[in-house]
């Protein structure tokens, strides 16, 4: 193989290369990408020792804007849904768009919703406009489930 032969094998190599990852990326870059991430945030402080807030963080890891419809959690064994519907601490409401690599958090601000999910709870969804469901499971969620659920044994 004479130098010029070497060459243009590695320019060509090269090409390819090149090609296939700029097609990787004009394919991934045209799509919706959402995390549901599940969390519990408590009262600070609680004299009281009312329930801690269960919330939901929607975070948009794509490259174009989204608008989320509907935030809240599935029902285990149900098609049966908790839904949150605006974050108190700034007033957003839903639907909400979201552009991209921004996220907005909703929260439970009633025991009864807290009660609920907690009971029958499984994991948090997100619905956008166009249609697609994302879903959430975090530790955090487990353990106040389990916590929960031993609490309405025990009683």
């Amino acid at each position: 193989m004479t130098s010029t032969e070497l060459v243009t094998l590695i320019i060509a190599l090269v090409g390819a290369v090149l090609g296939v990852i700029n097609t990787s990326y004009s394919i991934f870059k045209d799509k919706v990408r959402i995390k549901v991430i599940p969390k519990v945030a408590d009262h600070y402080p609680n004299p009281n020792n009312r329930p801690p807030f269960l919330c939901i963080d929607v975070t948009n890891l794509g490259l174009l804007p989204v608008t989320i419809r509907e935030v809240g959690f599935k029902i285990k064994d149900s098609s049966k849904r908790i839904m949150l519907l605006q974050n108190p601490m700034n007033q957003q409401q839903l639907p909400y768009r979201l552009e991209p690599r921004s996220s907005i958090t909703l929260y439970s601000t009633d025991e009864e919703t807290y009660s609920v999910a907690v009971q029958n709870g499984y994991n948090a969804y997100a619905y956008t406009d166009c249609g697609r469901q994302y879903y959430g499971k975090s530790r955090a969620l487990k353990d106040v489930i389990k916590a929960g659920k031993e609490m309405v044994t025990r009683k």
